[in-house]
């Protein structure tokens, strides 16, 4: 009988054993699964990590070359660094390569319009312009009514009450109109020519405007504004023009 009662307690004992043997193995399992296999919490920080990522495959919403007549600001700062002006050949040029990588084809087309209508514009002003009164100034060109002016038009003119100067300063993406003080008043009544450009009454009318002022008021000083050719009516409805300023 006491063989017997040892043999039951020594099988107990084995299985006692092996059962905690199987418990401690499992136990050290879950533990390493634990370590190496961590639970995917959403968390803040993980959901704006895919909020990035979903973000960095989107485009960029095109920009607009032209808003409410007006070339778009953001549109010229945009592609300002693409297009130069080729000293050989007088024309604007656009280099790809410096073309926004997100840019659109929109956008890209828009561009490559905007710089054939200057280049058209510009093959124009300076055949009906001499020479001298032509002058080259980083990627745009200063034109005026004699050789004095043209050499002396900076590209910061833009002041308080001076008598300024009458210019047109071609860029690719349009003109910056200077009339002189003794000039405004009489192109606000019946428009001017500059350099064989055709500026009407109605932008300078615009342009004064702008500025708090009417035909026939005191005109302080020269004025200087932004348009383009086409956006210059002759008749009709009020000229758009932007970037008003005094020389």
């Amino acid at each position: 009988m006491e063989k017997k009662k040892f043999k039951i307690t020594l099988s107990c004992v084995m299985s006692l054993l092996l059962s905690s043997g199987a418990y401690v193995h499992t136990t050290a399992q879950n533990y390493q699964e634990s370590i190496y296999n961590p639970q995917v919490k959403n968390t803040p920080h993980s959901q704006k990590l895919v909020a990035l990522d979903t973000v960095s495959d989107e485009k960029s919403e095109p920009v607009k070359s032209v808003e409410a007549g007006k070339v778009n600001d953001e549109f010229i700062n945009r592609f300002d660094n693409a297009v130069s002006l080729n000293e050989k050949t007088g024309k604007f040029e656009i280099d790809k390569s410096k073309i926004p990588n997100n840019a659109s084809e929109e956008e890209i087309s828009a561009l490559n319009k905007r710089v054939d209508t200057s280049n058209v514009s510009l093959k124009k002003i300076i055949a009906s312009t001499p020479k001298e009164n032509t002058v080259q100034n980083e990627d745009s060109v200063v034109v005026a009514n004699d050789e004095k002016t043209a050499k002396e038009i900076q590209v910061s003119t833009m002041g308080k009450y001076h008598d300024g100067s009458t210019y047109l300063h071609v860029y690719w993406w349009g003109l910056r109109i200077g009339i002189n003080k003794a000039q405004t008043q009489y192109a606000a009544s019946a428009g001017l020519v500059i350099a064989g450009v055709y500026v009407p009454a109605k932008a300078v009318q615009a342009a004064l405007g702008i500025l708090g002022l009417s035909v026939g008021k005191f005109i302080p000083g020269g004025i200087v504004f932004n348009s383009s050719p086409q956006f210059i009516p002759v008749v009709g409805s009020d000229a758009i023009v932007w970037g008003v300023g005094w020389q």
